[in-house]
């Protein structure tokens, strides 16, 4: 599609309809970018004293954890002030979202589901503010790998299981001028067709999962193929980029990677500038390193989210882990940056049929579960052999005995007819030794070639 009929006749118009004026907030954030740091953090001090007497005098979560701790809107005098008040947790967002929400049901909402990669499904709602802000820093951000609203994109991404699903998806891919390639088989026979889509289409960049994307790069060297020079760039996302992977991808591709870090509860938290930075987007997002359970400036990472009104976040931890760095990039943008990011390891399930399967099609999978059946809390997924698989499981209410039959059902249909499942009920998904949570871990050769 042309770029401008992408971006002028179906991206604003429909982004609009929404109430999301992306424009207005990217010619901002585009010189908000280049602000001293002082008035950076005037900005967020202003918007986190708002955000605070909001939470406080609108949620029954946030009124009763601000007193059990000790602390009062009022208290917040400077940033710094922010470490006294309490972490908003994964499970808490899971279990008690009915009084951490200020705005239900309503037009100028939207529900957003995630999570996956903590084995907890998580439901919130962003107000469309909220939702612009996130869309414009998004946006801002690949404007530095030279890429802008309209340009035509290849995702390898996941791809919804259910038809009706498959249909919204669509228009979605159609408004956003993109081509949508499944992470979630992939062979020798299924890449030659990703290939040939993308010489017909001629993206302006590859946008996915640092996984499929490596795999895709491996095929492309082998093939000896060529990317259309329409390409500029990659950008990588969801997964730890090496720089061992970050060579095998650029070496594929004759393209520079630009890595991005985020969650899809507050959308974009990082991304990498030309000169290889991952700056925080600080104007949605006050982002913490916890560092007291540690002997090094890594840990883990707390996000507060400046704009969702509807879905309160303050100091939300993540799970992953990173260190904020104090040094001044050489583009000359004044945002801060973080680096050391980590904590989201995934390994693609291997059959003796020869496919790799990117893990989020374990995701999509319990989360289709969760939503029609409720009943699992966490999950984790460990493939043993080629032909076997260990589920381990924490139950919650609702839970019901053909789970299991479910779970099998679905895994021999998606992977192999023959996989054998194995299940076991656990009070907590233990983390690795490196703090990771690992929810899909495969003990075979992970070397191994489709």
């Amino acid at each position: 599609m042309n770029k401008f009929i992408s971006k002028y006749i179906f991206y604003y118009p429909s982004t609009l309809l929404k109430g999301e004026v992306i424009g207005k907030y990217l010619t901002q954030y585009r010189a908000f970018q280049y602000c001293t740091h002082s008035k950076i953090q005037d900005y967020q001090l202003l918007y986190l004293k708002r955000l605070l007497n909001h939470a406080y005098s609108s949620s029954a979560f946030y009124k009763e954890s601000f007193k059990k701790a000790g602390v009062h809107p009022s208290d917040l005098l400077s940033l710094s002030d922010l470490e006294k008040f309490p972490f908003l947790k994964k499970n808490d967002l899971a279990e008690k979202k009915d009084i951490i929400v200020t705005v239900h049901d309503s037009m100028w909402v939207s529900h957003k589901t995630t999570g996956g990669s903590t084995g907890q499904a998580v439901t919130l709602l962003k107000n469309t503010d909220a939702l612009a802000r996130e869309r414009a820093a998004t946006w801002r951000a690949y404007e530095w790998a030279n890429v802008s609203i309209g340009d035509p994109q290849a995702r390898f991404w996941g791809s919804p299981l259910h038809q009706n699903q498959r249909i919204k998806y669509k228009a979605i891919d159609l408004i956003a001028n993109r081509m949508r390639l499944s992470a979630f088989e992939l062979n020798n026979a299924r890449l030659e067709k990703y290939y040939q889509k993308l010489i017909k289409f001629n993206p302006i960049y590859l946008y996915g999962y640092v996984s499929v994307i490596e795999i895709f790069a491996t095929f492309i060297l082998e093939k000896n193929y060529k990317l259309p020079s329409s390409v500029k760039c990659i950008i990588t996302t969801s997964e730890v980029l090496t720089n061992s992977t970050r060579r095998h991808i650029e070496t594929a591709f004759k393209v520079s990677v630009f890595n991005e870090y985020g969650c899809g509860e507050v959308g974009s938290i990082a991304h990498e500038c030309e000169h290889g930075s991952m700056h925080i987007m600080e104007e949605n997002l006050i982002v913490e390193v916890d560092t007291n359970k540690t002997s090094t400036d890594t840990g883990e990472v707390i996000v507060t989210d400046l704009h969702n009104y509807a879905t309160p976040l303050i100091r939300y931890k993540l799970g992953d882990f990173a260190s904020l760095l104090n040094i001044a990039c050489s583009c000359g943008k004044s945002l801060k940056t973080l680096g050391n990011i980590h904590g989201r390891a995934y390994d693609c399930i291997l059959t003796k049929e020869g496919n790799r399967y990117h893990p989020e099609l374990v995701m999509y999978i319990f989360e289709d579960l969760k939503n029609r059946k409720g009943g699992i809390s966490q999950f984790q997924v460990i493939q043993e052999s080629i032909d076997s698989m260990h589920v381990k499981i924490v139950k919650s209410k609702n839970y019901s005995s053909d789970i299991e039959n479910i779970i099998a059902q679905e895994f021999r249909m998606r992977f192999s007819a023959t996989m054998d499942i194995k299940f076991e009920y656990v009070e907590a998904i233990q983390r690795e030794k490196s703090g990771k949570l690992r929810l899909v871990k495969s003990n075979i050769n992970k070397n191994e070639h489709i």
